[in-house]
């Protein structure tokens, strides 16, 4: 069973890494945080969390702890316009992302 949850982050982790090389850092983190919730949401009403995709690769694709660090440097950065749209981004739509997941689960 470990071998699913370290396939699922590997793969997860890939995948975000080669994001965070094509895109922005702003870019790159909302879109992985947002699309992690929507589809988190969306199996958490087909009770599908499995260790390999749930657990495994979205744990992975996901991150909080790069949040943190960008909205850090953002603020000491002084750069208040992308700091204020970065926040606001993660602390409303990204739960409205999960929400419009769980919708879709429920609706399908």
């Amino acid at each position: 069973m470990i071998f699913l949850v370290v396939g699922g982050a590997g793969l997860g982790a890939l995948i975000r890494y080669a994001l965070a090389l094509k895109l922005s850092t702003f870019v790159a983190l909302c879109l992985v945080n947002g699309l992690g919730s929507l589809v988190a949401g969306y199996f958490s009403i087909k009770n599908q969390n499995s260790l390999f995709f749930s657990i495994g690769f979205l744990g992975a694709f996901t991150t909080f702890s790069s949040y943190s660090v960008y909205l850090i440097e953002l603020w000491e950065g002084k750069n208040w316009q992308t700091l204020l749209a970065f926040y606001t981004f993660h602390m409303f739509a990204i739960p409205l992302l999960c929400l419009g997941g769980r919708t879709l689960g429920k609706s399908l």
